[in-house]
Parts: structure tokens; C-alpha cells; sequence
């Protein structure tokens, strides 16, 4: 008989605590791996989207992200919601340079920032990662730490040529001690898209684990070669194609052309 009592007083427990959870927003996190932090080239990424203008001539964060040991991230963890006034006006402030959406016609990021924190960030549930403010000041501080940019400019690695992958990751090693993960996108050539570092989940750097496989030329792309701009003008339309010189030459073509 008690130990029956002693068994349905812990399942209420246990229930309990699922009611407290739940009522919290809160839902125990898939365990994960490691980090990690993904930054993007916005040329590369802009290429076949519209995005805001002027774009970043810098390395911008497309995410942190919990994930497995082969790279996969696990994602929507629990209900908590974003809450902007939550990060410090300083770390937004950095935020709005470095962790920008691209596709926000407004320049507004915070329904990014919000996609971010409720795939993502909900499963960093570790020491310096478990709120939306030590989320975001933590990616940030990191991202300052590995500023991409940088790093690939002292090695001599700058837009508008083409390097053999091996460059830019020997690059990246050398300037963050650890390997990276890099993607590209494919146009007619090897494009540079993505610089992924990797973290433990204390936040110390450690090599990717999955690897380049690819080590032939790939493209660091200084403007858009596709003949039109993809770049989204301040008020949301699209800009004309069309030179005025051409337009100009057209309209006084036509009277010579029918005489």
C-alpha cells in the first residue's frame, strides 16, 4: 500500500512539473552537440532576392545555431516569446549592423531577429544562451571575436576575384585557430556564401565537423553580374532595368529613323 502511495505522490509530481512547464512556455530541449555561428556574404545571398539597399559591404550573421554532431540543427524547442526590449540597446545596436535582415524592406530586423530566436534560439538551453538577452549578447560578442571581413582581408582574400577553397579556409584557420564549414552557391560559377565557425557549449571554438569536400576555384563575388539589380530601392519598388541614357537615345532615334 505505500509503496503504491509513494508512486501515484511522484507521478503527480511529475505531472506537476509538465503543468508548470507548459504554463512557463517552457519544453525540455533536444539535447545537442555544439554551435554553430553562420555568417553570410550579402552579395552572394542578394543574387536572386529582392533586399534592402544599400547592402552590407561586410559579413553579416545569418544565425547561432544548437546543433547535432553532424551539423544538423535542432529547432523549435519551446514557446517562449521574443521579447526585443529584453536585449540591451547596445547589444541591438550592434545588432542592427551585423545581424540585419536582408530582406526587410523597412530595414526593420526584429521579425528576423524573432524567426531566429523561436527556431534556434529556443534550444540553446545552456549557461550564457537560455534568454533572449543572453542569446543575442552572446552570438554578438562571438561574432565580434570572429569578425569574417577581417580575418579574410589580412590573408589577402578580398570581393571581386576568385580563390581556391583552400584559401579561405587555410584563411579562416589561421585567423580563428579552428576549421570552418564553407558553402557556396551555384550561378555559372562557384559562388562564396557561407562561413560556418563552430562552438562547444561553453563557447570555445572547436573544429567543424563536417568538412569542405570541395577544394577548386570559388568566386568571391564583388556586385551583382546577373544584368539587374536584385537590390530593393528605399521605397520597396523595384528600379528600371533600363538606363536613361538608352531611353533618352531611343525617343531621339525614332523621328531620324522615319524620315
Amino acid at each position: 500500500m505505500v509503496d503504491i502511495t509513494r508512486f501515484y505522490f511522484f507521478q503527480s509530481l511529475c505531472l506537476l512539473g509538465m503543468i508548470w512547464n507548459i504554463d512557463q512556455g517552457r519544453v525540455e530541449a533536444v539535447d545537442f552537440d555544439h554551435f554553430i555561428l553562420v555568417f553570410q556574404w550579402p552579395v552572394t545571398f542578394c543574387e536572386n532576392k529582392l533586399c534592402r539597399k544599400p547592402l552590407p559591404g561586410y559579413w553579416t550573421i545569418h544565425g547561432f545555431w544548437p546543433s547535432k554532431s553532424d551539423g544538423s540543427p535542432v529547432d523549435n524547442c519551446s514557446n517562449i516569446p521574443f521579447k526585443e526590449k529584453l536585449i540591451p540597446l547596445e547589444t541591438r545596436n550592434h545588432m542592427n549592423r551585423v545581424w540585419p535582415d536582408l530582406l526587410s524592406r523597412t530595414g526593420n530586423s526584429s521579425k528576423f531577429w524573432a524567426q531566429q530566436w523561436k527556431k534556434h534560439g529556443t534550444c540553446a538551453n545552456v549557461s550564457g544562451t537560455r534568454t533572449v538577452a543572453e542569446y543575442f549578447n552572446t552570438t554578438i560578442q562571438l561574432a565580434s571575436n570572429y569578425n569574417i571581413s577581417h580575418i579574410l582581408q589580412n590573408s589577402q582574400i578580398n570581393p571581386g576575384k576568385s580563390f581556391q577553397m583552400q584559401e579561405i579556409e587555410d584563411a579562416i584557420e589561421n585567423g580563428t585557430s579552428h576549421l570552418p564549414y564553407i558553402k557556396m552557391w551555384k550561378k555559372r560559377t562557384l559562388w562564396l556564401w557561407e562561413i560556418r565557425t563552430c562552438f562547444n557549449k561553453t563557447f570555445h571554438g572547436i573544429d567543424c565537423h563536417k568538412k569542405n569536400i570541395y577544394h577548386g576555384n570559388v568566386l568571391y563575388p564583388r556586385h551583382h553580374t546577373s544584368g539587374r539589380s536584385n537590390v530593393m530601392p528605399p521605397n520597396g519598388q523595384r528600379r528600371s532595368s533600363v538606363p536613361l541614357v538608352s531611353l533618352l537615345s531611343v525617343i531621339i532615334t525614332i523621328p531620324i529613323f522615319f524620315t
